[in-house]
């Protein structure tokens, strides 16, 4: 018996989110702070530049990397907005998930 696969799934695939994506859709007056990450961990997910490809990669992006490599869905997660968990303002961090909303939508 032979099995085959119709198309593959990624599970865990990243947007590459920054200030400046998420700033668009804050709402005020939370779009005028200064930083609005907080608690980022500084992990360079570029490794210096070397991986190529875009800094920043949302949704589209990713349809785009998908239709390419042949998988048909994935299950994306932010990756600057992570630190939604480090925000000690309940108000804040329900405006910066519905910024994170509006921003994948």
């Amino acid at each position: 018996m032979s099995v085959t696969a119709k198309g593959y799934i990624d599970a865990d695939g990243h947007v590459r989110d920054g200030e400046q994506q998420y700033r668009k859709y804050l709402e005020s007056p939370y779009d005028k702070r200064l930083r609005i990450f907080s608690g980022l961990d500084s992990f360079d997910r570029q490794m210096f530049g070397t991986l190529g490809g875009p800094r920043e990669l949302d949704a589209q992006g990713w349809l785009d990397i998908l239709d390419q490599g042949g998988v048909e869905t994935t299950v994306l997660y932010p990756t600057g907005g992570l630190s939604v968990g480090f925000i000690n303002e309940p108000d804040y961090a329900v405006a910066f998930c519905r910024a994170y909303n509006n921003y994948m939508t």
